[in-house]
């Protein structure tokens, strides 16, 4: 990838993901319902899901994460973009 890349993100997490997890993702995404103390699995350096840049025409970071009232399964959706120097999206999708 580039060093400006743009992500367009969206999953549905399963009904099993494990809190640590879904907790890792609420601290990327600045959420405060996240327990005190806690600490994220895994440390990505420049932010893949709210990154922004002035080289895009659109961006201001889009970002959401909720979980459904139907299924009771976590949904994620964000719009970011970032300079991936350190392959910072390639390490978040693995």
């Amino acid at each position: 990838m580039g060093m400006y890349t743009e992500l367009i993100f969206g999953a549905k997490l399963k009904i099993d993901t494990p809190d640590d997890v879904i907790n890792t993702l609420k601290h990327m995404l600045g959420k405060d319902d996240i327990p005190i103390g806690f600490n994220p699995i895994i440390d990505f350096g420049r932010n893949p899901l709210i990154g922004s840049s002035y080289y895009f025409g659109i961006s201001t970071p889009a970002y959401r994460m909720i979980k459904d009232d139907i299924d009771n399964q976590w949904e994620i959706s964000t719009r970011s973009n970032i300079k991936n120097y350190d392959h910072e999206i390639e390490s978040f999708l693995e």
